[in-house]
Parts: C-alpha cells; structure tokens; sequence
C-alpha cells in the first residue's frame, strides 16, 4: 500500500504528474495506491490576485475571510480534477475525492485528524482504481478546509497500514549525502533544506509518527520489484 503526497513544488509541475501517471501505468506490479494533495501554489496565487498576501500556519494557507476561503476551495476543486484528469489521460483509472467526502476525514476534538470509514476506499483500490485525496475536511456550516498533510497522511497509514512516499527534486531517485553517493537512509532531523526536499518539514513531522516513510522519484520507486529511494528514520539505525 502506496500514500504518495504531492508537495506543492511537484503538484504545480505538469511535467512530473505526467511522469508519475506513466510510471503508475507502466509499473511492473502495482499495490494499490493512492495521492493525497493540498491547495499547493495555485491557492497562493488566487489569493495574491486579491492583493492580499497569503498566509500559512503549519503548511496550511490560512483565508482571512469567505471570498479567500471561496477561492482557496475553487484551488482544491480544480486542482484535484486537474490531477485526476493527467492520470486518466495516460490510462491510469483514478477518482478525485476530497476529505469532506463520505466524512472521510474530520477533525477531532483536539484538532487531531479522524479517520472515517474507509471499506469504500479500500474496495476501489482493490480494483485498481487511484484515489486522489485533497487533504481538507468540512466544518459545521460544510465549508471545505484545509489540514495540515502530515496530519491526514499519518491518519491515513493508521488506517490503512502503508508506507508514505516523498518526491525529491532532480532526476535520481532519494537523497544523496555529502560526497553525492546515494544514501540508503537519512535521519529526519537531518534532512537537506527545501531546494532538494520541497517539504521538509511535512516529511518530518510524517516520519514522528513511526510509519514507514521514504523519498524517492516515480519511475525509482515504481519501475521494477524493489523500490529505489531513501527511507527517513526519526533516529539514527
């Protein structure tokens, strides 16, 4: 079981959603799998239309009244069909859902995130079908929000027992140390700066949770039986 998480570096990047949609069309063997995705940089863009500068708190871009909250939901919306669309268009059977969906995600009491039931989820990845997730939920009143990815990716794994793949920027797969060999593994409080991780911070606080989390690129991690990529450790193995 594969929870790819789009950064909004590589979500913006019609490009590489292209390479992701051929390596998933073209893996050898494929678990089931699924994408989870924020608002990414066309949120940011929408609101700086407005004149109004974005703000951001734990990732997420935070509206400060209904018109922003208006064009941060029409930024999910369009990019998640977007998505959907890239991924279709190579052949690859995916479905756009929102967190809001079906109560997928909630957020508790503590403002952790919940998962709902998932047998509906699980039974279209078993026919091979590609969810992909905007990592929002909806409030009282049904208005989609934002919450933080690391938070749904971890809520997620709980659920569904996966490992939570990165992308790094470049062509290699993973991330390279010093003397620019591979590296098999890498501490998550040690992790190179967004110019080779578009998130790190995302990665990190993902990895705290103990679930298995790596960094890699499409056809590194999808073109033969064994993946190729770094695994992130919260301690030194």
């Amino acid at each position: 079981m594969y929870l790819f998480y789009l950064d909004a570096y590589h979500q913006e990047d019609p490009l590489f959603v292209q390479e992701l949609a051929r390596a998933l069309k073209n893996a050898p063997s494929r678990p089931p799998c699924l994408l989870v995705h924020t608002s990414g940089e066309r949120g940011e863009r929408m609101i700086e239309a407005t004149g109004a500068i974005p703000m951001r708190d734990n990732g997420v871009l935070q509206p400060a009244d209904a018109e922003q909250q208006r064009l941060l939901e029409r930024a999910i919306r369009e990019d998640n069909r977007r998505l959907v669309g890239t991924l279709t268009d190579e052949v690859v059977p995916a479905v756009g859902i929102h967190g809001a969906d079906r109560r997928l995600l909630r957020l508790g009491d503590t403002g952790h995130v919940e998962v709902g039931k998932i047998a509906w989820l699980q039974a279209l990845m078993t026919q091979g079908v590609i969810p992909v997730i905007s990592a929002t939920y909806a409030d009282t009143d049904g208005v989609l929000r934002e919450v933080p990815p690391a938070k749904v990716l971890r809520a997620l794994t709980e659920k569904l027992t996966g490992t939570v793949v990165f992308f790094n920027r470049g062509s290699q797969p993973g991330l390279r140390g010093a003397d620019g060999q591979p590296m098999s593994v890498r501490v998550a409080t040690d992790l190179p700066g967004s110019e080779v991780l578009p998130e790190p911070e995302v990665v990190r606080a993902t990895a705290e949770a103990a679930v298995s989390v790596w960094v890699s690129r499409p056809r590194g991690w999808l073109r033969s039986e064994t993946p190729v990529g770094t695994r992130i450790l919260m301690n030194e193995p």
